[in-house]
């Protein structure tokens, strides 16, 4: 396995760590996946659909490197047109015959799980293609407070919004915009928690030039850091965001792309998998509320509720997130920012095959029940940039 590579969360660990979640309940969740024809599911890499056949090879993540509480999410309402009435309505829809995983397995635990899993295969399955693991309905289910029809439509946006939106395109570790973007700003969980045990997700400038401050790269960046991180860790209790606001010129606010700022912002509104509690901006300059008139209009009063602006220096923020962890030109006693941002870059690097596979967990609209969907159903008709805009 190539250094930095990321080993996934055990689900059966999740199971111990959130007792209320049950693997029969994400084994419901998974049949229901199965019922949707334009989600992707799990299928065995070299066989058929309905063959019986698995490929028996490694791991994606033993393959060589050779190159917030926004439930039911801030209001969003199902845009399937077809019913979401439990599974066993749909049950019809699911290929057969196909590989019985139903019954799953015991671990060494004494818990069952769903031998589809990457993480809780005793085989070593090959998921390439349409990969889709248990955890990732474990992250939903989680963050939707085990509401079954919530989690149903949060993973189906979630997804649709993985196929449509460009922060979610190529993630290709070899593009040069990508790298520009992690090392434009620092991106990342820190090693410890808050005090009421949530994630802290702290982000700050390195680079200050705006020339380099190409929004949809760094968006792209920010949910492929999540993304590992999640995959690495597992559920959060809560989520807060930190963002650093030192080093931001008003001249960064005319790079903002309107209809990239504003896919993020619905995304974490509506589809972002973890249970966001709080989005803090630190060491705020003058122009501050310039910026909240940009967003605020793409934000719902559950998220602006969620924003907390702090001045510099402000001594609330050590009582928010662990200032230890911070790194040391924040006046934290972790790494400096080049050293942590070359480390994690070197991360994303060494998982290229996990992003490789996930790039494959996207819908097709062609086969969505009813009419399919488009970016302009999502997002309506927002266009242009603040780039010829003069912001006194």
């Amino acid at each position: 396995m190539p250094q930095h590579a990321v080993q996934p969360f055990p689900v059966s660990e999740e199971y111990v760590r959130n007792p209320e979640i049950k693997p029969e309940d994400i084994a419901k969740f998974r049949q229901w996946v199965r019922t949707q024809p334009h989600l992707p599911d799990q299928h065995i890499s070299g066989t058929a659909p309905n063959s019986s056949v698995l490929d028996i090879s490694l791991p994606w993540w033993e393959y060589p490197n050779e190159s917030a509480r926004l439930v039911p999410r801030l209001g969003y309402q199902d845009f399937q047109e077809n019913s979401l009435d439990g599974c066993e309505a749909h049950i019809g829809l699911a290929l057969e015959p196909v590989v019985d995983f139903s019954a799953g397995f015991e671990s060494s635990s004494g818990l069952v799980s769903d031998p589809c899993s990457i993480v809780g295969c005793t085989s070593r399955f090959d998921l390439h293609g349409a990969l889709f693991p248990d955890l990732d309905l474990v992250l939903t289910y989680h963050c939707c407070d085990r509401s079954a029809e919530v989690a149903k439509q949060v993973l189906d946006l979630n997804l649709t919004l993985r196929t449509m939106s460009p922060i979610f395109a190529g993630r290709d570790v070899d593009d040069k915009g990508l790298e520009r973007a992690y090392h434009t700003a620092l991106l990342s969980i820190l090693p410890a928690r808050s005090p009421e045990g949530y994630a802290v997700l702290y982000t700050c400038l390195l680079d200050c030039d705006p020339k380099n401050f190409i929004l949809c790269d760094m968006a792209k960046a920010f949910m492929m850091m999540v993304d590992l991180y999640q995959l690495e860790e597992g559920t959060w209790p809560g989520l807060l965001i930190a963002m650093d606001m030192r080093g931001v010129q008003l001249a960064h606010l005319s790079c903002i792309d309107l209809k990239i700022l504003q896919q993020v912002i619905y995304y974490l509104q509506e589809a972002f998998l973890a249970k966001l509690k709080g989005i803090h901006l630190l060491n705020a300059p003058s122009f501050t509320e310039k910026l909240m008139m940009i967003i605020r209009p793409f934000m719902k009063k559950q998220l602006l509720d969620m924003m907390h602006i702090h001045q510099p220096d402000s001594k609330v923020v050590d009582e928010l997130i662990p200032k230890a962890a911070l790194p040391k030109e924040s006046g934290g006693q972790h790494k400096d920012i080049s050293t942590w941002i070359e480390e994690l870059w070197q991360k994303i690097r060494a998982n290229r095959e996990y992003f490789a596979a996930e790039r494959e967990r996207r819908v097709n609209e062609a086969k969505r029940p009813g009419r399919p969907r488009s970016v302009t159903d999502l997002f309506g008709g927002v266009e242009g940039s603040f780039k010829k805009l003069d912001i006194d």
